[in-house]
């Protein structure tokens, strides 16, 4: 149900914003505090070099990089050539489960998705607790929409990171999707479990040219909004269920006076509980392709933070 229930959710939570100074969710702190050199390795999501916790195997050391060429052809984006140069690799070195996880990334890359979903799964057979390979797997059913596949892959590295199991310490945070709006791309990142003081699930994340942030969507799931949730839906707020919300998010601007300013929208609500990344999704293309507008907007800065509330939609 989309819409602001009574005098809910936005506005409460627009009253609490404004009593104080901007202050960026550490979910996405760490963006600003990587900068461009994390940026530019997570706009490619190109899979380099795996170390030894990662469950592909790497051969010992040798002091010679011998994927070096064909990493920086996928770093590149020169998919073509990347998908040649692990292809002979592997043709002399069968073993190397490290080039086949580069491999399959090439073939991603290209779009041959059959190519690709063969590739990470023969890496999957080979070693069951390959995370990475499960992971770019999720990244190609999502690419192809075929979320029952996607569905089940992310339960299953979920379930592998509750129980602690080697090598997921990077699972829950990581890239599983790309979505592009024209020529425009955007980096889509999961939280599991729920990240930050505003509980992001996911991130929708958009750099510049020069690699750098600029803005953002959040699929989040505030305290604040589960007070009506909680008188909405007491069953399930009493089983520990959330309700959440898609947000806008531009970069913080430095202002004269030395203090910053930070705009964030409202794009709706998820009364309901939480929904599928495959809503989500469709929810961010839809808001980006449309250039639609956010129910409300807040501006927030150190000094006099002022909000401009949109009207509340028909629910």
């Amino acid at each position: 149900m989309d819409g602001v229930p009574g005098t809910g959710g936005y506005f409460a939570r627009n009253e609490r914003t404004m009593t104080s100074s901007i202050r960026i969710d550490c979910a996405l702190s760490m963006i600003f505090l990587l900068g461009a050199s994390c940026l530019g390795v997570a706009q490619s999501s190109a899979p380099v070099a795996p170390q030894s916790n990662t469950g592909v195997t790497a051969p010992a050391a040798t002091g010679v990089d011998q994927l070096a060429v064909g990493n920086q052809e996928l770093q590149k984006e020169q998919y073509g050539d990347a998908e040649k140069f692990f292809a002979d690799f592997l043709s002399k070195n069968p073993g190397r489960l490290d080039a086949q996880l580069c491999l399959g990334y090439a073939e991603f890359g290209l779009k041959k998705y059959d190519e690709a979903v063969k590739t990470y799964k023969e890496i999957i057979d080979k070693n069951p607790t390959g995370w990475p390979a499960l992971k770019f797997l999720s990244e190609v059913y999502a690419a192809e929409g075929k979320w029952e596949d996607f569905d089940a892959v992310q339960k299953q590295l979920h379930d592998a990171k509750e129980k602690n199991e080697a090598g997921t310490y990077s699972i829950g945070n990581d890239e599983i999707d790309l979505l592009y709006v024209g020529d425009e791309r955007y980096i889509v990142r999961e939280f599991y479990p729920l990240s930050g003081r505003s509980h992001i699930r996911y991130l929708f994340l958009h750099v510049d040219k020069q690699g750098k942030a600029d803005f953002w969507i959040t699929c989040e799931s505030d305290d604040v909004d589960q007070i009506s949730f909680a008188k909405m839906h007491p069953d399930l707020a009493a089983q520990g269920k959330r309700s959440f919300s898609l947000d806008t998010h531009s970069a913080p601007v430095k202002q004269p006076n030395g203090g910053m300013t930070q705009s964030q929208g409202l794009i709706k609500f998820y009364w309901d509980g939480e929904p599928t990344y495959e809503m989500v999704r469709a929810d961010v293309l839809g808001s980006l392709q449309h250039k639609t507008s956010p129910m409300a907007t807040t501006i927030m800065n150190g000094a006099a933070p002022a909000a401009q509330q949109a009207p509340a939609p028909q629910k």
